[in-house]
């Protein structure tokens, strides 16, 4: 045993601080897994028991600092005994201190030993002092060092005697342990002996190089647009990996516009520290104006924050194949995919003020949605500061966080005084004006391709919405023969109790009756990933995970009232915004959302990617038509002008007949035309095939069936607060009858 190595990983969790001398002696520890009976390649015993440690009398350790505790080993196989007490945790001594003192005249085998009369941990003395070791003169200079133990027994009526270290082979030995500050002889002493013995004290240097500062990661707010009726979300894991089960904070705090805000815990039951714990603070927010936030914590020694630093470009790159744009900057070193499908906000430059999103990263570079150098105006170059979020931790504390953008207080607007500028009753081909008048309390102008209007007829009417939320990485975990009330989980903490994800707790978008949506992609470490038979606990109830869809997302629409679980297996198409025509499958609904499992034409995946394809919250969707495509045209089909959409729709025959397209690209852009016939993938009209050619009209270009955007009426009208608003209007030139 003497020649073997030891390996020791110390970690002690929860420390109770205790009146002097509750806390020393010896533990019994007991081995972790009972069926190890190979100790060749070691054994792991530990003690799930509190470790008591002397400290401040008072509970207070911000008034009365925890003085420095040392601990030791021993193990004996009835025939050795081993020994090991961990060097590396001790000090520099900073002070010194000589002392000869008698330990203790009793019928005793082990003696503490104590500091000009006090206990070690207990000296009334700011300097604090530790027990390092035995003292003893250099023989060279005389200077005090660390040197052999020096003992001295002295029996009644006896001689002195320096007594020798061994291994209890008889009483005349010792064990002096300079971490439990103690001297043990190998057989009780008699009641008349004298012990003495000589060592040295210091005072403790800093102890923060031994504790690891915690983290703080997934730090958001959600709804990142809203009122200020709406209440937000502030969520953050904090994880800390000092002793068995991560230490717990001091505090966690998210800043919001300066000013701080303690955040409660919403694991259930011991939470876990080391696999991550989730930490949440809701509120409401002042109105007209931006937001900034970020996260901070503390252990007590060591501090976390996460925030979003300024950031200065390096280099940019630009692919118009791929729409997409590079930023790269010097210094970082972000894991891969850490800020995928997040936010880059631009600090200064020609691009300040505006957002993109992040398609994914490498250690340097984020890869943007959109080509950035499109405007001269707006595009950004090196030198520019942008700001992405980052997680930072430090044995000291942070002296200029910077803080996050949003959320961002938008009050809805409205429409008013929706007319049609036409009689009652119109004939087939007469032109029709729509007109609607738009009002906002913020004055923000409408968004890009609205306001719009949409026409129907006696066979189609438009089914669908406006996104005013996307998730684009979400879990679905669907529960083994549950029969849960749809929402009833909404925005809870689900607890993982089993499994590689054991202790981590995620957060609960919403539910149907067997279906979780949960916030994120759990699947981007193999060690933390769930796995099909995992269990976990909601509140008071508990489930197992039969299927898991890692690959996820979903859309808010907070105007609709969904009956759960009717639109599972339908479609959705997006009819606006960059999007626009991407196709996604719907794997489940509660009352204000769908959940997307897959990406249908023009790119199929299980994946649906919905960033990528360049959606976001505004963008409108349709449910089930496929009312967005390129075409292919043809000038003359049977006589007839018609265009047939590429991406196989499957529309009933004659369901459109009357209705009304825009073309949405190429040079007829924002054009419209009446729709004389439909069949499952193919529009007919009865225009000449002259006005679609000396309009521009192609084949590759794409329509929209139904939905018109509309156009100012007075272009100078900018102050949409003031009634009656800004009018916008549309023309047709003319509709089926009907």
């Amino acid at each position: 045993a003497a020649a073997s190595t030891v390996y020791v990983t110390y970690h002690c969790t929860p420390i109770v601080w205790a009146p002097e001398g509750a806390g020393t002696g010896r533990i019994t520890l007991s081995k972790l897994d009972p069926g190890d009976i190979d100790f060749s390649d070691g054994a792991i015993y530990t003690t799930s028991e509190p470790v008591y440690f002397d400290g401040p009398a008072t509970g207070n350790i911000a008034k009365d600092p925890p003085r420095l505790n040392y601990y030791s080993f021993a193990a004996s196989d009835g025939f050795t005994r081993a020994k090991y007490a961990p060097n590396d945790v001790r000090p520099s001594p900073g002070a010194y201190g000589i002392e000869m003192d008698t330990l203790v005249t009793a019928d005793q085998q082990t003696y503490r030993m104590t500091f000009n009369g006090f206990p070690v941990s207990s000296r009334p003395d700011p300097v604090s002092p530790v027990l390092l070791g035995p003292l003893a003169s250099s023989p060279v200079d005389g200077d005090l060092a660390l040197g052999n133990p020096v003992v001295i027994l002295t029996p009644e009526d006896g001689m002195p005697q320096v007594l020798p270290q061994g291994d209890f082979a008889s009483r005349m030995e010792y064990e002096l342990d300079y971490v439990l500050g103690t001297v043990r002889l190998g057989a009780p002493g008699a009641p008349a002996d004298l012990v003495q013995a000589s060592y040295w004290f210091a005072r403790a240097l800093p102890m923060v190089r031994y504790n690891n500062p915690p983290v703080l990661t997934s730090g958001r707010v959600t709804p990142e647009v809203g009122s200020q009726f709406t209440t937000y979300t502030y969520t953050v894991t904090y994880t800390d990996t000092d002793g068995l089960n991560g230490t717990a904070p001091t505090y966690v705090r998210v800043v919001i516009d300066g000013t701080p805000y303690s955040m409660e815990c919403v694991s259930p039951g011991v939470p876990i520290y080391r696999n991550g714990v989730e930490y949440r603070y809701q509120t409401k927010l002042a109105p007209n104006m931006s937001h900034r936030y970020y996260f901070e914590a503390s252990d007590g020694y060591g501090y976390a924050l996460f925030h979003a630093p300024s950031i200065l470009v390096s280099q940019t790159s630009f692919d118009a194949a791929s729409a997409t744009s590079v930023v790269s900057a010097l210094g970082q070193a972000w894991k891969p995919s850490v800020h995928k499908n997040a936010t880059i906000a631009w600090v200064t430059g020609k691009r300040a003020g505006k957002y993109d999103t992040i398609l994914d990263n490498t250690a340097s570079t984020l890869t943007v949605g959109g080509l950035l150098n499109a405007d001269a105006a707006t595009q950004p170059v090196v030198g520019d500061q942008f700001k992405v979020t980052k997680s930072e931790s430090s044995l000291t504390a942070f002296t200029a966080p910077g803080a996050i953008d949003g959320p961002f207080i938008n009050d809805a607007p409205y429409l008013t005084d929706g007319v049609i500028a036409a009689a009652y009753a119109i004939k087939r081909g007469d032109p029709v004006t729509y007109m609607v008048s738009y009002h906002d309390s913020d004055n923000d102008a409408p968004a890009d391709g609205y306001p719009m209007a949409w026409v129907g007829g006696l066979d189609w009417e438009f089914n669908g919405g406006i996104t005013s939320r996307i998730y684009g990485d979400v879990t679905l975990i669907t529960g083994d023969n549950e029969a849960w009330t749809p929402s009833q989980f909404k925005d809870q903490p689900l607890t993982w109790i089993t499994g590689k994800r054991v202790g981590i707790t995620d957060t609960i978008l919403d539910n149907t009756s067997n279906m979780l949506i949960i916030s994120g992609r759990l699947d981007l470490s193999i060690t933390t990933r769930p796995e099909v038979s995992d269990r976990f606990s909601i509140l008071q109830a508990t489930g197992t995970a039969a299927a898991i869809d890692y690959r996820a997302a979903a859309f808010v629409d907070d105007t609709k009232a969904f009956v759960p679980d009717v639109l599972a297996g339908e479609r959705i198409q997006m009819v606006t915004g960059s999007g626009l025509g991407a196709v996604f499958n719907v794997a489940a609904n509660t009352a204000e959302m769908l959940v997307i499992a897959g990406r249908q034409l023009p790119t199929s995946s299980d994946d649906p990617a919905v960033v990528a394809t360049g959606v976001a919250s505004g963008d409108s969707y349709s449910i089930h038509d496929f009312l967005v495509g390129a075409i292919t045209l043809n000038l003359n089909d049977g006589g007839l002008v018609s265009m047939k959409f590429n991406n196989s729709p499957g529309w009933e025959t004659g369901q459109f007949a009357g209705l009304v397209i825009q073309m949405m690209s190429g040079t007829a852009v924002w054009k419209n035309y009446t729709i004389l016939d439909n069949t499952a993938d193919t529009l007919y009209f009865s225009q000449q095939a002259s006005v679609f050619v000396n309009d521009g009209v192609a084949t590759g270009d794409v329509v929209r069936i139904a939905g018109l955007k509309m156009d100012k009426k007075s272009p100078g009208e900018n102050d949409y607060t003031v009634a009656p608003g800004v009018y916008y209007t549309v023309t047709i030139p003319g509709l089926g009858l009907g």
